[in-house]
């Protein structure tokens, strides 16, 4: 069967989006399901669910609301339950189309199931998404209120999605909000149902809720960056990192080579993110003379990255290998001079969990990461594969890292819940560091050319 819930036009085009879901097998694999109409005919468009392998656990999985904002900014919202037999969990359901593909983005769950069910957007930071959370039951963790239901609103703001608390009504115990809408940014209005079940007696009752913030002046709206620079022929516009390489080009962070070229493609080398990062960072101390890894002498060459590498130490962010060791890429000694040095390793490729942490840290991203969670199968919280946890989950619950569906290539197989795979030891393209500091330290970047 194919069912479709939520439809959404694309403001000044002829394009629509519409969601729901489908059914992919008789083995309990229910799937989301993402249509795209062009202005003449209906396509069906792949997401991370279409081709990912869940032999041997249950799958249902749905879409119920979408809501465009432009061509290359849609978000849809609803549910995916993932476990094996009865043993499953209910939790939120995010997705991103960028103008290329569909992603899925982190979102916060709380106690008991998740689901959501309505979407509304304001502007490309400013988002909302409301559903019900609560009930416990198929192997998720009970609520604290036991089988009650209770409101769940979720808000984007342009880097993570966040819970926004809700009231709770003292003579209902099952309380939904199933669509969302509004005038403005300030007064957005959320309706759904309340339910008492309390005694043999179940009555349900209209539910409407506002949100409405005093102090606010109205969502920021992106300053575009005004630049005369050409494009990279390798980066056209409507590529994949064309926004990314231009906001951070427009803004003196990054730069092509001498052939006129970006090379997307081409591994970027950890003094490269590393000037990258500090620039971004807008980190311009002067440090003194120094020569702080083996690796790295102090040069005043302007094409050095000696100080970039510095400045990232400054601040903490980066504090390299210890010597005697061996270089994990190189497979040369790294022996120990009369100072024990430590190794900086700047020619090495950068992995993707070694770029999590250089950006994280230089953006000061530190708040608490709860213990246990794990978005990403090959990212534990402990054991084998842990080291950059903390920094990838920090990026990825702000939508700037993501990881890529289980059972299908470069992603290994699926496991219990079906998580995704991050492969934090792949190594990272110039175009794939373009976006990530991008949308880290210049979210929702625009960029216009000069009169």
């Amino acid at each position: 069967y194919n069912y479709l819930y939520g439809v959404s036009a694309v403001p000044g085009t002829d394009e629509v989006w519409a969601v729901g879901t489908y059914y992919a097998s008789p083995d309990y694999d229910d799937r989301p399901l993402t249509m795209h109409y062009d202005g003449t005919s209906w396509h069906l468009v792949e997401n991370p669910f279409t081709n990912a392998d869940y032999t041997g656990t249950n799958q249902f999985s749905y879409l119920n609301d979408v809501y465009a904002l432009a061509s290359d900014d849609v978000w849809a919202v609803g549910t995916q339950m993932r476990g094996i037999e009865t043993n499953y969990e209910e939790r939120t359901l995010v997705m991103h189309w960028d103008g290329e593909a569909w992603s899925e983005v982190a979102a916060p769950n709380k106690a008991g199931n998740n689901q959501l069910y309505g979407l509304k957007g304001f502007a490309a930071n400013d988002i909302w998404a409301v559903g019900v959370y609560g009930g416990g039951g198929q192997g998720a963790p009970e609520s604290p209120e036991g089988t009650q239901l209770s409101p769940l609103t979720l808000h984007w703001d342009g880097l993570a999605w966040h819970d926004v608390s809700n009231p709770q009504i003292e003579y209902t115990n099952r309380d939904y909000l199933l669509a969302v809408d509004g005038a403005a940014p300030d007064n957005v209005l959320a309706v759904g149902v309340s339910q008492n079940n309390l005694n043999e007696w179940s009555s349900d009752t209209t539910l409407a809720e506002q949100y409405s913030d005093p102090c606010e002046e109205g969502t920021p709206t992106p300053t575009p960056v005004t630049c005369d620079v050409r494009d990279f022929p390798d980066v056209p516009p409507g590529s994949t990192f064309y926004p990314y390489v231009r906001c951070l080009v427009c803004k003196g962070v990054i730069s092509g080579f001498p052939d006129g070229t970006f090379k997307p493609s081409l591994n970027v080398t950890r003094q490269q993110l590393a000037k990258i990062v500090s620039n971004a960072a807008g980190f311009n101390d002067d440090i003194p003379v120094r020569h702080t890894f083996a690796d790295v002498p102090y040069s005043t060459n302007v094409s050095s990255y000696w100080i970039y590498i510095e400045r990232l130490f400054a601040h903490a962010v980066v504090d390299g290998y210890e010597c005697g060791g061996v270089n994990s890429q190189t497979g040369d000694d790294e022996p120990c001079d009369t100072e024990h040095r430590p190794y900086f390793r700047p020619v090495n490729n950068v992995t993707r969990g070694q770029a999590s942490k250089m950006v994280s840290e230089a953006a000061g991203f530190n708040e608490e990461v709860p213990t246990g969670q794990q978005t990403y199968e090959d990212v534990p919280p402990t054991g084998d594969g842990s080291t950059f946890w903390v920094f990838i989950e920090r990026l990825s619950a702000r939508g700037v890292m993501s990881g890529y569906p289980c059972g299908t290539a470069p992603a290994g197989p699926c496991h219990a819940g079906n998580r995704p795979y991050f492969l934090p030891n792949a190594p990272l393209s110039r175009g794939q560091a373009a976006k990530v500091v991008s949308n880290t330290f210049f979210p929702n970047c625009q960029t216009t050319p000069s009169e």
